[in-house]
């Protein structure tokens, strides 16, 4: 929610090396609502795809944007992967939810992130998908987390999806697409269906 499609030039370059044409998406949560900038998603997909296949990389609520959008998405979708996503109501979410400064600096998509309710309404995309997660959080009793593994923003248990391949590097949640195996593991996997049109959220 704080990152813009810089964090995702180098792996951006590594995927044009591949054979794979890139379009960014950027976002802002503190000027549009979840709703919204979903929606926005879907109107840059629909624009980009060239009929051609297409896979999407999404850090953190990117994946939670595509999965909000995926019964909409135009046809051709082969592969998704999402870098430290918040797959599940997460811990902090629900800690500081009702923080002023938290729902001024987050919005509506803050508050999504602590809501189970929308989580159990929320599509599984039916393509092949891959999940990176970070470990490098804290781990004691002054760590929001507890003991589990985390990100420093989500722990690997709230990362996973039904069904996804599902990996975790060490590192943080704001870098986990600089990881260089993770970087390695991208490449490979969304080079397995030959070089496509790919997009970026």
């Amino acid at each position: 929610m704080a990152r813009s499609p810089l964090s995702l030039f180098p792996l951006a370059r590594d995927l044009r090396r591949a054979g794979h044409s890139i379009s960014f998406f950027a976002y802002s949560v503190a000027l549009h609502s979840f709703e919204d900038n979903a929606r926005r998603l879907l109107e840059h997909i629909r624009k980009n795809e060239r009929g051609e296949g297409y896979g999407i990389v999404a850090h953190s609520l990117g994946g939670i944007m595509t999965r909000f959008i995926s019964p909409e998405l135009p046809p051709g979708l082969n592969r998704l992967v999402m870098l430290g996503p918040p797959n599940q109501a997460v811990v902090m979410a629900k800690r500081y939810g009702k923080n002023h400064l938290y729902r001024r600096a987050t919005g509506s998509s803050g508050q999504r992130l602590g809501d189970a309710v929308f989580y159990q309404a929320l599509p599984i995309p039916q393509v092949p998908t891959l999940i990176i997660a970070g470990r490098l959080g804290r781990r004691d009793r002054y760590s929001p987390f507890g003991d589990k593994p985390n990100d420093g923003i989500v722990t690997v248990e709230e990362t996973q999806l039904e069904g996804a391949e599902h990996m975790v590097v060490p590192t943080f949640h704001t870098w986990i697409m600089n990881d260089p195996l993770a970087r390695i593991v991208i490449r490979e996997f969304l080079s397995s269906v030959g070089p496509r049109s790919g997009g970026t959220a």
